[in-house]
C-alpha cells in the first residue's frame, strides 16, 4: 500500500502478519463523530471492520485488529508499513497526511535496481 492511498474520504484495510489495520480518513471520521454518516458510509465502515474480523478468525496466531482514523495514535501501525512514495514537502499533498520519512519509495528502489 502506498502513502498516496491515505485519502481523507476513504476507509482502508491493511493486512499485515501481526496486525489488521482498518483506517478511516479524516472526512469519514468527522462524519462518524458528528453522527452524520449516510447509510452508504456506515456500510463501508462496517464492512471494512467485518472483513478484518473475518480474515483474523482463520489465522493463528490471531492478529491484532486495530481500528483507527487519520491523526490518531494507532495510525502509526499503518504509517509504519506504507510505501513512502512521497518523502519530501514539495512532493507531498495534504491528503496523504504529511508523511515524511528518511526511507525511499519503491519506485526509487526499483530504478536503482535497473541501473
Amino acid at each position: 500500500m502506498d502513502v498516496k492511498s491515505l485519502k481523507h474520504d476513504c476507509v482502508l484495510v491493511m493486512d499485515c502478519f501481526k496486525e489488521i489495520v482498518v483506517w478511516k480518513g479524516e472526512s469519514v471520521y468527522k462524519l462518524e463523530v458528528n453522527n452524520e454518516m449516510t447509510e452508504n458510509v456506515e456500510w463501508m465502515v462496517n464492512e471494512a471492520v467485518k472483513y478484518a474480523k473475518d480474515q483474523a478468525v482463520s489465522r493463528f496466531p490471531f492478529p491484532r485488529i486495530i481500528v483507527c482514523h487519520a491523526g490518531s495514535g494507532p495510525e502509526r501501525f499503518l504509517k509504519n508499513k506504507v510505501n513512502p512514495s512521497t518523502t519530501s514537502f514539495k512532493d507531498n499533498n495534504e491528503e496523504s497526511g504529511n508523511f515524511f520519512t528518511d526511507e525511499f519509495g519503491l519506485n526509487t528502489f526499483m530504478n536503482t535496481l535497473k541501473k
